[in-house]
């Protein structure tokens, strides 16, 4: 991260999260099981955050690597195409055909 970057709210709750969850399926046994309400319990108090995380991350990332790929060089032009004879939508409509190569 960068030292004047500062963590947006989402990203800190999802932080605290992920601690306060590790540290409850690490020290709490029944924190390791399974609710009826919720499912599997180590899911919700450390994985789901951890996940959400890394997602965070790769969206931060992103747009930055897309503009630092841009900015590498110049785009590459595409090699024009070869010509090929186009029909109007009147000249399909009248049964015309595309002439033999």
């Amino acid at each position: 991260m960068h030292p004047d970057a500062v963590p947006s709210l989402p990203v800190l709750l999802l932080r605290r999260w992920l601690l306060l969850g590790a540290l409850a399926v690490l020290l709490l046994p029944a924190a390791r099981g399974h609710s009826a309400w919720v499912g599997w319990l180590p899911y919700w108090l450390a994985v789901a955050p951890a996940l959400s995380l890394a997602l965070c991350e790769l969206h931060r990332r992103r747009p930055r690597a897309r503009a630092r790929r841009r900015d590498a060089g110049a785009q590459a032009r595409r090699a024009p195409a070869t010509a090929l004879p186009r029909l109007s939508l009147a000249a399909l409509l009248a049964g015309s055909r595309l002439p033999p190569v």
